[in-house]
């Protein structure tokens, strides 16, 4: 069975896990160690846990509207999706004030230079659209973890990130991503396993191809398309 979101063993006593920081999902790992009582013996079932790694992921969006009707928001996604091509629009509900809204939003970007480019590229298609009203913001995208998959050695991990591949290496604390997505999405469709050697990751990617790669993000090949 692959491994899951839940918590997994990086190492003896180190494990690694999904923790909710400041609204939103980061990697992080502990580190355990058995409690001691003042006589310097184990104190029986207690153990103590220190973080020792968290990460700092920060994704952006840009919301373009936002409705109370379902319906509504439907209509303005069929208008407007052609007009924010390449970028994907998508929907996230919040309630507010006991009331439901469909945030309109387009793109995942976790860099202003990316977001900059989409700005310079959508809003002028946009301003041809009467059903927009020329206001938007950057607001912050909720990120989705895929399957935490510790290396047999315990010396890295791999998991998927909205529908990128990254590497933690335990050693030096050091994420590095091995696969970017041509385009990032708002729930994570790609879900990556490593070989039971610990050599090569498979994973679906965000067109639906089964690919594969060593675990050092190289020598990619599609296996199967869609």
């Amino acid at each position: 069975m692959p491994p899951g979101r839940s918590p997994v063993w990086l190492a003896q006593n180190e494990i690694a896990y999904i923790a909710a920081v400041k609204g939103n999902n980061q990697l992080a790992l502990a580190k355990v160690s058995p409690q001691t009582s003042a006589a310097g013996a184990n104190a029986t079932g207690a153990t103590n846990a220190a973080l020792i790694y968290q990460s700092a992921f920060a994704f952006q969006t840009i919301q373009i509207a936002a409705y109370t009707d379902p319906e509504e928001a439907a209509a303005f996604i069929s208008v407007c999706q052609p007009l924010c091509d390449p970028y994907q629009i998508y929907v996230v509900a919040a309630e507010v004030n006991h009331t439901k809204w469909y945030r309109i939003r387009v793109g995942i970007f976790n860099n202003k230079t990316d977001l900059n480019s989409a700005l310079d590229r959508i809003l002028p298609a946009l301003k041809t659209a009467a059903a927009w009203d020329g206001k938007h913001f950057i607001a912050t995208a909720a990120n989705h973890f895929g399957w935490l998959c510790p290396s047999p050695d315990g010396s890295f991990l791999i998991f998927s990130l909205m529908n990128a591949i990254y590497r933690y290496n335990n050693r030096d604390q050091k994420l590095v991503c091995l696969y970017k997505p041509a385009i990032y999405a708002p729930e994570n469709k790609t879900n990556a396993i490593l070989s039971p050697d610990g050599e090569k990751v498979a994973f679906l990617d965000e067109s639906g191809r089964l690919r594969v790669m060593s675990a050092q993000g190289d020598q990619l090949i599609t296996i199967l398309n869609r």
